[in-house]
């Protein structure tokens, strides 16, 4: 998916990339470089990663009192910033341990953080951690459990809050499906191509590169929705550390637009489903946390 106006010093060694200065307005100075440098891989990434995803008695009794969706600022997807903030990473990033082996034998990269760039809807980011595979030869069946907590993120404004109650009906381990007939093309399945007013056509992953794909919204003759599309865009790699270029692009993308001022890069606010309590999620689409947490 936030951002406040207190800034974080983001921990980060190493010298910040030509490409970050180039891709951001202005001269960045103090915590606008520090967000731009790049960071040496860590391990935090994954290890955070495996504490948040782990299904387990352990885990579920530490989230007992967490409430269902977390709000925070856009920056602190990136561990380091994260742990400079003094909170655990909201996203989880995806790695070779917590992403199904098949999709790298089949050819398939879909570690690290994922930006929906230029969605019409106020969603932001999504990771691919504990997706599955069927098999490592084609076609093959991605389940991507995008339902379950620190997976996806939405923009921090009301449409946001919105689709985070509509989503908060579904089973957090609801999966998606995805068909790829080949490692440069598939089709994500939803009921919605008879769903009436918006009939869908299709939603593909087009490959672009190794951190893009171009995902189109296709809609059949009828439906009020226009056909779109979005790039699907790493910003995090698989290590925890930020892409270099396009980094730099989600932190402008996400900077604070205020009336007077200096905005701050990645300072606007994101929301993340923050616990797979079903209850609590539930509950929360109509009463506040405090009022759910000892109901669930």
């Amino acid at each position: 998916a936030a951002m406040g106006s207190t800034e974080h010093e983001c921990m980060l060694s190493g010298a910040a990339s030509c490409a970050a200065e180039s891709t951001v307005t202005g001269s960045p100075t103090g915590d606008e470089e520090a967000l731009l440098q790049v960071s040496a891989p860590s391990t935090r990434a994954s290890g955070a990663a495996k504490i948040v995803s782990a299904d387990s008695a352990g885990t579920k009794k530490r989230e007992a009192d967490v409430c269902a969706q977390i709000t925070y600022e856009s920056k602190n997807v990136l561990p380091a910033n994260a742990e400079a903030a003094g909170m655990q990473p909201p996203m989880i990033v995806g790695t070779d341990e917590n992403i199904d082996p098949k999709f790298k034998e089949a050819g398939f990269d879909f570690t690290g953080i994922w930006w929906m760039r230029d969605n019409p809807v106020p969603e932001e980011l999504v990771s691919f951690a504990t997706a599955t595979a069927n098999s490592s030869t084609f076609p093959v069946l991605m389940e991507w459990f995008n339902s379950r907590s620190r997976l996806w993120s939405w923009l921090d404004d009301p449409i946001g809050w919105l689709l985070v109650k509509f989503y908060s009906v579904f089973e957090p381990n609801d999966p998606a499906y995805v068909d790829f007939t080949s490692s440069t093309y598939g089709e994500i399945q939803t009921f919605l191509t008879d769903f009436p007013l918006i009939w869908v056509d299709n939603w593909p992953f087009v490959y672009i590169n190794d951190d893009e794909w171009l995902r189109p919204s296709n809609f059949k003759p009828g439906s009020l929705l226009p056909q779109t599309n979005y790039t699907l865009t790493r910003i995090v790699l698989g290590d925890g550390s930020p892409h270099p270029t396009f980094w730099p692009l989600f932190l402008e993308h996400t900077k604070t637009r205020p009336w007077s001022g200096e905005g701050v890069l990645g300072g606007k606010k994101m929301i993340s489903m923050a616990s797979d309590n079903y209850c609590l999620r539930l509950c929360q689409i109509l009463l506040p946390c405090a009022a759910c947490l000892p109901l669930c």
